[in-house]
């Protein structure tokens, strides 16, 4: 829900609510993601004053406060992918390359500043050990080491891609989705390991598509998938890509949710559930611009709706 506090560090004209910076009349400033849960609370993001402050959940009381470093403007507050007790704040230096700076969520402690070594595209991603971002002329993946502050620049598939998924990152190794201009989407391992990105599946020629990324922790940080709801002109699926550069599943979704029959799809919402034995199950909430909403399972359509007299969202 929305904070109910406020933090006597704001400007009059700011509040906090949610993931929204608001201004004095409540039109969204902003809707970057400013606010990361922590240890008993919440650290926020002010892009006005470039500081990171953390609130005690309970009364909103100050636990530390940290000024970021003016080598960027920073615009979004994130959990690191494969630390749990680190947060980073990510923007751009004056030259357009992406920056990343690590801080510590217990004490508030920022790290070194990391700068690209290259100009790159908005929306920057994060998974893995660092950010990712298209380069200038959309034909490389831009990745930018949080921890040694490399960067890493490899070719994209298919000569190129028109943008990066924002929904479409996760993982503690490297999950990246991108959509090409012809609206194709692949889904890549781009782990900082690798010396060249592996495409791990692509939509089919033609076919609409919805992505969606989830993390299912079981304490130690992992599974971690990504899902692209794909629809053609006589049939749909949800694909899921796991942690670890693998096609872990395939949820058939059925031919009431053809292109012909319910649209193109509006938006996929994963969940990854543990099982007692310890592996995974995967299990997905699909809505098409028809209004057709459903859950799939890994055996088939748990149940569907006919939602078109209320849209679904």
């Amino acid at each position: 829900g929305s904070l109910s506090w406020e933090a006597n560090t704001y400007s009059a004209s700011q509040i906090v609510n949610e993931n929204k910076v608001l201004d004095e009349e409540g039109d969204s400033a902003s809707t970057t993601q400013l606010i990361v849960s922590t240890p008993g609370g919440v650290a926020c993001l002010v892009p006005a004053t470039q500081t990171v402050v953390a609130l005690a959940a309970d009364e909103g009381e100050e636990m530390w406060r940290v000024a970021l470093n003016g080598a960027a403007k920073y615009d979004a507050l994130v959990a690191a992918p494969d630390q749990p007790d680190e947060l980073w704040a990510v923007g751009t230096d004056a030259n357009g390359k992406p920056a990343l700076v690590a801080v510590n969520a217990a004490t508030g402690t920022a790290g070194s500043v990391h700068v690209a070594s290259s100009a790159a595209l908005k929306p920057y991603v994060v998974s893995g050990g660092g950010l990712h971002a298209l380069s200038a002329d959309g034909t490389k993946l831009v990745s930018l080491n949080a921890k040694t502050g490399s960067t890493k620049t490899r070719a994209l598939p298919s000569g190129g891609a028109h943008e990066l998924v924002k929904d479409g990152a996760a993982g503690t190794s490297g999950l990246v989705a991108v959509r090409q201009a012809d609206g194709t989407v692949s889904v890549l391992d781009a782990s900082f390991k690798a010396a060249e990105l592996k495409v791990l599946f692509s939509t089919a020629n033609g076919a609409h598509a919805a992505v969606s990324s989830e993390v299912c922790s079981d304490g130690k940080g992992a599974p971690c998938a990504v899902a692209v709801y794909e629809a053609s002109e006589n049939s749909a699926t949800v694909k899921v890509a796991a942690d670890g550069g693998k096609v872990v599943a395939t949820l058939q979704v059925g031919e009431s949710f053809a292109l012909a029959t319910a649209g193109a799809p509006l938006s996929c919402h994963l969940a990854a559930h543990l099982r007692k034995d310890g592996g995974v199950t995967y299990r997905a909430v699909v809505v098409s611009e028809g209004g057709e909403v459903a859950m799939v399972h890994e055996s088939g359509v748990v149940w569907q709706r006919d939602e078109s007299l209320a849209p679904a969202k």
